[in-house]
């Protein structure tokens, strides 16, 4: 049953709207002024909250803004009722959080309508929350056995083939297992890498209140540092003929290693998903306060929604592609740029390509 609290300091007229609310089914707490309406929510947790907007003590918008201060109650439902919805108040209300206003006096159908309104789009809400907690459930159900698993079985697989064999085989093949066994560590360790760097910005951004941030350090040559990361990632899928570099150097306010996992993560996933023979093409340019680094491939490409919904282990379609990673790459490039206070953008369509583009700060002269 959906739980609404009222809060109205005139008391028939709370009594009428909690008769007529309990009347259409639904569970309803009376609060006579804002104090109390606020110890009530924050013990009962209502689906609805419909308040008065003039009330001694604690006003309807002191209400509203000590609940939104609350985690627990930040995204009840609010809806005001007034006798004046003036343009001045609408605006104060909507600027706290206020989601309608019901203006008195008002019809029975009217406040019902507003209620309904206000339920069907929480519901909305709530089944798009949840959708994506199933996506982002089913992507690391898939995701992390695969990623742990795959270089584990090459690392122990190959081991146990030369502790067997090591009498019987020559120097070239021992050679080759030991190039396996070293790929699949190093895969393991990146993974295992990324884990950490997501774990670390998510709590630091958590603990400075979502504003961790890299911005001050200084690397005087990018484009090095551009060229070595991007020619290493191609060089690991043999597709070294692929890439296409146009760079120019000029000081960027980024961290030599930070700009150097940005362009790692963003070439290894245009290398991977993309086609052997298809261009990657990488180039760094100064625009206007920016340094702008793009990165672009003709490879599978995203949808509005998919770029809208990429995060940390989320890989899209997986079912019908088979790729390494957890969709940890993209997610750390975007925190790394946007931490060291630049941008970064998408753009992409299906089976034409994906560009990325970040944009760097450069140093202010002066």
């Amino acid at each position: 049953m959906v739980k609404i609290l009222v809060i109205e300091d005139e008391a028939p007229l709370l009594e009428e709207i909690v008769s007529l609310l309990q009347f259409e089914d639904f569970e309803v707490i009376g609060a006579p002024d804002g104090s109390v309406g606020v110890q009530l929510a924050r013990a009962y947790l209502p689906d609805l909250i419909i308040s008065d907007i003039m009330m001694p003590s604690l006003d309807g918008y002191g209400v509203l803004q000590a609940l939104q201060d609350d985690p627990a109650t930040r995204q009840v439902p609010f809806i005001f009722l007034t006798a004046r919805a003036d343009y001045g108040q609408v605006r104060q209300g909507m600027q706290l959080g206020a989601d309608d206003y019901v203006t008195k006096p008002f019809t029975r159908e009217e406040l019902l309508s507003a209620i309904r309104a206000r339920l069907q789009k929480r519901e909305v809400v709530r089944d798009r929350y949840e959708q994506r907690i199933e996506t982002l459930r089913d992507s690391i159900a898939l995701a992390l056995p695969h990623e742990l698993r795959t270089p584990l079985t090459s690392l122990m697989g190959y081991a146990e083939m030369i502790m067997l064999d090591s009498a019987i085989l020559d120097p070239p093949q021992v050679s080759t297992m030991a190039d396996a066994i070293l790929k699949a560590g190093v895969r393991l360790q990146r993974q295992l890498q990324n884990f950490l760097l997501y774990a670390q910005l998510e709590l630091g951004q958590r603990e400075h209140s979502g504003g961790v941030a890299l911005a001050g350090a200084l690397e005087a040559a990018p484009a090095q540092v551009i060229e070595r990361a991007a020619r290493e990632q191609v060089a690991e899928r043999s597709r070294e003929a692929d890439l296409h570099l146009s760079l120019e150097n000029a000081p960027v306010c980024v961290t030599r290693s930070v700009l150097d996992k940005i362009v790692v993560e963003l070439v290894n996933n245009a290398a991977k998903f993309s086609a052997a023979g298809t261009p990657i093409r990488v180039s760094g340019r100064v625009a206007g306060s920016d340094y702008v680094l793009r990165i672009s491939d003709r490879g599978r490409g995203m949808t509005a929604e998919q770029i809208r919904e990429s995060g940390a282990y989320l890989q899209f379609e997986r079912h019908l592609y088979e790729h390494q990673g957890v969709g940890l790459g993209l997610t750390l490039a975007r925190q790394l740029a946007l931490l060291s206070g630049g941008g970064f953008e998408i753009e992409s369509e299906p089976g034409q390509g994906t560009t990325v583009t970040v944009r760097l700060p450069l140093p202010v002269e002066g």
